[in-house]
């Protein structure tokens, strides 16, 4: 992980308001792939989040993961669609993401969030070209903090 990287990561790091003045539309639906949980579709004025119907009333974290994108595209508009297409760019707007999802679910085990490493590194997912080996230290690097957050508050 280069500086840079730390530095920006550090900068999404920081608690953030995720509302967006783009107008949100939330849809629960099963027309979803089996392996996703959720998708924000970007339209020409707004997103409209898709989350299957299983997680509507138990998983908030789903909702965080998905309006976090939204607010990216938000703050970038058209800018956000273009840079999806780099590497770097995706792997910091999902970790990003993640991390929000992350706080929903107030984790007190750092392995318990290895199946976003797992979801970085599935081709049909993201298409990075990481290995493990990076994916878990840009996961430890965006989690860890929270996963010690959360241990200090149950004791």
């Amino acid at each position: 992980m280069t500086k840079f990287d730390k530095w920006a990561l550090t900068k999404l790091k920081e608690d953030k308001d995720l509302n967006t003045w783009l107008p949100v539309k939330v849809i629960y639906t099963d027309d979803l792939p089996q392996w996703v949980g959720g998708r924000c579709h970007y339209k020409i004025f707004g997103a409209e989040i898709k989350i299957k119907t299983k997680y509507k009333e138990n998983d908030p974290g789903i909702l965080a993961h998905e309006l976090t994108h939204a607010k990216q595209y938000g703050n970038l508009f058209w800018l956000h669609l273009l840079l999806k297409s780099f590497d770097k760019y995706t792997l910091f707007i999902e970790l990003d993401a993640y991390r929000e999802q992350i706080k929903a679910y107030n984790y007190i085990q750092k392995g318990q969030y290895l199946w976003i490493v797992n979801a970085l590194l599935d081709p049909k997912r993201y298409g990075l070209k990481i290995s493990l080996e990076e994916a878990i230290e840009y996961a430890d690097f965006m989690f860890s903090d929270l996963i010690e957050e959360n241990i200090k508050k149950e004791k």
